[in-house]
């Protein structure tokens, strides 16, 4: 398989959603309140909405290389993005783009959109944990987006992430104070195949989250590497 690797610097610090949403009782039906915030895969999407529990839409912007602005929810679920249309009586129809489950969803979450194959202007979404306590100073945390196993040297650390799953790492240098060699290898039906190689910076206080992607119109791998230091950043309010 070929390779691309796509880097994109930015101040996040993310991992795998492990968690459901919060919830308080109403009379009859069950109600979920939570923050989020969105990024895209490839490019900026400005044109998307979202449907608050009251059915009234929300304008989002959405970029590749960091996070959006808070948006706050609160209702039964699940949480609906879309444009508002014209239908063919006149009155507007909100036309669905992307529909996330209440699962996808903790206390606080970053939703990451990649284009929907065969369907254009809509988007697979998954929910990650943004949350300090999800990656700690130090470490890295893989995602992998692809239908594929990947195995992991990061220093002197290696391990497994299963599809669609996560790992986090405390990666031990080999040779440098700032410097960590990475290598990740894919399964395919000829075995494991290296993918990626390099060598990133390391910092006790630096936290890395990196995103594993293959990419189904060309079936290249891509990688975003998103980090952050721990020790510049206030603690965000929950």
């Amino acid at each position: 398989m070929k390779m691309k690797s796509k880097l994109y610097p930015a101040i996040l610090a993310l991992a795998f959603l492990a968690a459901g949403a919060c919830f308080a009782q109403s009379p009859g039906q069950q109600t979920y309140k939570f923050k989020f915030r969105l990024i895209s895969w490839d490019s900026v999407i400005s044109d998307l909405e979202f449907l608050s529990g009251s059915g009234k839409p929300t304008p989002v912007r959405i970029l590749p290389n960091g996070r959006s602005s808070f948006y706050e929810y609160e209702g039964p679920g699940p949480v609906s993005f879309g444009r508002m249309k014209t239908g063919p009586d006149g009155k507007p129809v909100f036309e669905e783009a992307a529909t996330v489950p209440i699962k996808e969803f903790g206390e606080r979450t970053l939703l990451m959109f990649t284009d929907k194959t065969g369907s254009p202007g809509s988007y697979n979404v998954v929910g990650l944990d943004d949350s300090d306590a999800s990656l700690p100073p130090g470490a890295y945390r893989f995602c992998n987006l692809t239908s594929l196993s990947l195995a992991l040297i990061c220093g002197d650390t290696t391990g497994t992430v299963t599809p669609r799953g996560f790992l986090t790492v405390r990666a031990k240098t080999t040779d440098s104070g700032e410097v960590m060699p990475l290598e990740i290898r894919a399964k395919t039906k000829a075995g494991f195949q290296r993918v990626y190689s390099n060598r990133w910076p390391y910092g006790a206080t630096t936290r890395t989250l990196v995103f594993v992607y293959l990419a189904p119109e060309t079936n290249l791998f891509e990688l975003k590497r998103i980090h952050e230091d721990a020790a510049a950043i206030p603690t965000p309010k929950p």
